[in-house]
């Protein structure tokens, strides 16, 4: 699981920040997604998809869990990913 909710504070400006980084700008990614947990063959595949679809955005994010998993958007929507392979009905609920 992955998450902004984890390990969170008050930056010195007031603003809340988070220990997920953008990888191009170094500063806590706000991407509208709070937090993905993704199935996989082992924990730390599934560490690196849910990081992947975090930091890919609402738009992008289920296409970042080959094997499945939950979506949970900033808009407090949540995504269930079926594996790839299997029915893609996707439901926002």
């Amino acid at each position: 699981m992955s998450g902004e909710a984890n390990r969170s504070w008050r930056n010195a400006d007031g603003g809340v920040a988070h220990q997920i980084l953008d990888p191009a700008t170094g500063e806590p990614a706000f991407t509208g997604v709070i937090q993905v947990t993704a199935l996989a063959p082992s924990a730390f595949l599934a560490e690196v998809h849910a990081k992947h679809a975090l930091l890919s955005g609402s738009e992008r994010a289920a296409r970042m869990l080959p094997h499945g998993g939950v979506v949970v958007h900033a808009d407090a929507s949540v995504e269930i990913v079926p594996e790839r392979g299997l029915d893609r009905a996707e439901a926002r609920v």
